[in-house]
């Protein structure tokens, strides 16, 4: 069963429902234009609340931010939450990019991070990013490609080029992912985003229908 990952956390009450489910991976938006935005030092809040454990990941979403302002967010993140380098080495910690391709820039924070894959985008360059962990796949955009009868040859590529990488999906709480899906990629988890589906209005989150909408990823 691929362990569940529940993106765009902007509040500590929903943590606390996620880990009552068994829920253990959580990322947070700090992307400006995003609905799930959340400020940095709401993050920090929360981790301090919280507190950095074995059995917990967190990962922190990027897309074209100035590198100076992540860095004073990772220099935050040490100074008041007690992040050490050794709870990035763990896979406690990560980055997430998206929507950009300057890799030695990415690199340059020494932190390990996923980069989500997009249309166009430059394989060969992204497959040599020295800190790159994990490849994030948008379902829609596997479906496109499952509806043209191109997914086999998707696969092998994207396993040829980024054979040190792990392979992350990203998805809707309602999509309906075709079986064969699972058979051609080893997911490392599937990353759920909070939104309307999940929601009794805006950033308002259910209970209920987060129970729900998690229970196909979750050990009975």
């Amino acid at each position: 069963m691929i362990r569940p990952k529940v993106d765009g956390i902007y509040d500590l009450r929903t943590i606390e429902q996620l880990l009552k489910l068994g829920v253990r991976r959580f990322s947070f938006d700090l992307r400006p234009r995003s609905l799930n935005f959340i400020q940095h030092y709401r993050v920090h809040e929360i981790l301090k609340q919280i507190g950095l454990r074995h059995d917990l990941q967190f990962s922190f979403h990027f897309a074209d931010e100035n590198s100076m302002l992540i860095e004073k967010f990772l220099t935050d993140l040490q100074t008041i939450v007690g992040a050490s380098q050794e709870d990035w080495d763990r896979g406690l910690l990560l980055l997430e990019f998206s929507g950009r391709e300057d890799f030695e820039i990415l690199d340059q924070f020494e932190r390990p991070y996923r980069w989500h894959l997009f249309k166009n985008a430059d394989w060969g360059k992204a497959s040599r990013a020295r800190s790159m962990k994990g490849v994030t796949l948008n379902f829609n955009y596997l479906a496109e490609s499952f509806e043209a009868g191109m997914i086999h040859s998707l696969c092998s590529n994207l396993h040829t080029i980024f054979s040190k990488q792990t392979f992350h999906l990203e998805r809707q709480w309602d999509s309906n992912v075709f079986p064969s899906l699972l058979e051609l990629f080893d997911f490392e988890d599937v990353a759920l985003m909070i939104d309307q589906h999940v929601e009794v209005c805006f950033r308002n989150v259910d209970a209920v229908k987060l129970a729900t909408g998690l229970k196909p990823f979750l050990s009975p």
